[in-house]
């Protein structure tokens, strides 16, 4: 058997006062093969592939031995001995590296092709103009882009081309080995089914060897042949993905496997102990449009939605980026004006200074990020207390239902309550943000992607934490992700939204398990599977979402759509009736006057 591409002996990070951030790792990897690095946040995964390509910043020491073979040079290529200018020589050339946030990877005052550009001409000083032009147009049709996309700057694509992009840059020395830096992170399941596909397609055919870290073991297990499990600097498990996820050895693993969401396993959301069978509705949405104006026309952003999210429920809303999920959140609050429609609160219109305040008090708020929606200047308590401010609640409540806030979501407000938010850990501030929306004591809160940058077991106490405030208060939670499999296992009802409208709506278990509409069921097909080899050689839902100032004639899916007909070019369905469990899709395959001409069309 052949020396391995990549040979890493007994890797060590410290930091100056001797802390080790990774501590004793070590392992192979061949041509050909895909490498998973799993484990939570601060867990070593970023700080050992950072250590490949030598990219620590000056404060860490790096020892151990890390020794590269690529089949274009005679010799082997020893990192830690390399100085900075022979390590330039092998980055990109011989490893390259796919960074997480693509936004902030890209530079954003200059366009793709010229950034792709720099990195094959440091490396090839006598390409020619035209030369370096073709192999950008090829990196592009390589990773699924036309050649017209490089022209443009990062912030006029969307997240998917963006993170193609990336990985386009990453090819553009052709190296025999990519590392890919939690890659899929923040991408919608259909976004990122198709990035892991790129890789896997890449792979298969220019013979890449790929390291891919995630905190995701769907995608490890779909996409890799070995996976290591890393924890506290150290690599506690390591072998064959099936082994990994068929018969863990380790505690830790066991540990990780037991937390991630799976359709038909246990779900995680329990009814409030007040609930019954007429629960009046918190928010009604009835008809309700927001439009942006661009260069290129009016952007539909959310289009006639109609919606009703009753108390102590927990309704999810679900769909690709840039299908309206958060407009229509911002909308219900209203952070964005909307054209036309309305939100009702306990049936009455919220209209005016007055019911809007009412409204906001009653139904609150988290964002995605809070490292940046929180004060970085405000201690903790500042920022639990700052709603109390804003709606004039006595001065001599704030320390009681600061204090109380903070309990709530598991944080001792004598210990947390004077640090500052970058004092805290992802999860920490996480709860910091949940308990400054629950101290005004609402009856219902909207979550927007409030795990989606937490890794599996800051997630899990979160999300912990939010059935544990249903249950006992009988809140309510209007909860946007595009983690499917995270909304089976807590959401009682979903709303699958599309280009601005929903197109299918029913209990959480009936429209997971059994999709009416097409749209819904290429969302279903896109979930990662965690068992090895789970997502097999499906076909995934092509493309991106239409731009939203274009609507396509008819229904708004058609383009897209595998199993799309005659009338559907022409007629914009309503929804309808759709199979045993009481669903509604938007869907002509539901409406008896048109469904015959699809049995005919088959």
């Amino acid at each position: 058997m052949s020396a391995p591409l990549l040979e890493v002996s007994d890797l060590r990070v410290t930091t100056g006062d001797g802390t080790a951030i990774v501590d004793g790792v070590s392992f192979e990897l061949r041509k050909g093969e895909a490498l998973g690095l799993a484990g939570e946040s601060g867990c070593g995964k970023t700080t050992t592939a950072l250590s490949v390509m030598r990219l620590l910043p000056p404060s860490l020491t790096q020892t151990g031995t890390i020794t590269l073979r690529p089949e274009t040079v005679s010799k082997q290529i020893n990192v830690g001995r390399r100085t900075e200018r022979g390590m330039q020589v092998v980055r990109w050339r011989h490893v390259s590296l796919v960074f997480q946030g693509a936004m902030n990877s890209l530079d954003p005052v200059q366009r793709v092709d010229n950034q792709i550009a720099e990195a094959i001409n440091l490396h090839d000083r006598n390409a020619g103009k035209a030369e370096v032009s073709e192999r950008i147009d090829e990196l592009m049709t390589t990773v699924g882009l036309t050649a017209n996309t490089a022209r443009r700057f990062p912030h006029q694509l969307s997240g998917g081309q963006r993170q193609r992009a990336m990985v386009a840059l990453a090819l553009a020395c052709s190296p025999p080995l990519v590392i890919a830096d939690e890659p899929t992170t923040a991408l919608d399941v259909v976004m990122q089914a198709q990035i892991l596909q790129l890789l896997e397609r890449l792979r298969e055919g220019l013979g890449l060897a790929l390291i891919l870290i995630s905190h995701d073991l769907g995608v490890l297990a779909e996409t890799c042949d070995r996976v290591a499990i890393m924890n506290e600097g150290k690599i506690v498990e390591i072998g064959e993905a099936g082994q990994i996820f068929g018969e863990p050895k380790h505690e830790y693993t066991k540990e990780l496997l037991s937390i991630l969401p799976v359709i038909g396993g246990e779900r995680r959301a329990r009814p409030p102990a007040s609930s019954n069978g007429g629960v009046p509705p918190l928010i009604e949405v009835s008809d309700l449009s927001v439009r942006f104006p661009t260069r290129a026309g009016e952007a539909r952003a959310v289009d006639g939605i109609s919606l009703e999210w009753k108390q102590g429920e927990i309704l999810g809303v679900v769909g690709e980026s840039g299908c309206g999920k958060s407009t229509t959140a911002r909308a219900i609050l209203g952070l964005v004006e909307p054209q036309e429609g309305e939100v009702l609160l306990d049936g009455s219109a919220a209209e005016g200074r007055s019911q809007m305040r009412d409204l906001r008090r009653r139904v609150q708020m988290i964002f995605q990020d809070p490292y940046q929606t929180l004060n970085p200047r405000h201690r903790v308590r500042t920022l639990v207390a700052e709603p109390l401010i804003v709606m004039g609640v006595e001065q001599s409540e704030h320390e009681e239902r600061v204090a109380k806030a903070l309990n709530d979501v598991g944080m001792d407000p004598e210990r947390f309550g004077e640090r500052y938010p970058h004092q805290l850990s992802g999860g920490q501030r996480q709860r910091v943000a949940i308990a400054s929306a629950l101290v005004l004591e609402p009856d219902g809160l909207i979550c927007d992607e409030p795990v989606s940058m937490l890794d599996g077991s800051v997630r899990a106490q979160i999300l912990d934490v939010l059935c544990g405030l249903r249950e006992s208060r009988g809140l309510g939670l209007l909860f946007i992700t595009h983690d499917l499999s995270l909304a089976w296992s807590l959401c009682d009802r979903l709303a699958v939204m599309y280009m601005g409208r929903v197109v299918e709506s029913g209990l959480a278990t009936d429209v997971i398990e059994r999709p009416q509409h097409p749209y819904t069921q290429a969302l279903v097909d896109a979930i990662p599977v965690p068992v090895p080899g789970g997502g097999g050689s499906r076909d995934l839902l092509p493309g991106e979402l239409p731009d939203p100032t274009s609507v396509p004639a008819g229904c708004r899916f058609h383009p897209r759509c595998p199993k799309r007909f005659g009338p559907c070019d022409k007629v914009d369905p309503e929804l309808l009736p759709a199979g045993a469990s009481g669903q509604l899709a938007a869907c002509l395959l539901h409406d008896p006057a048109h469904a015959g001409a699809a049995t005919r069309s088959d």
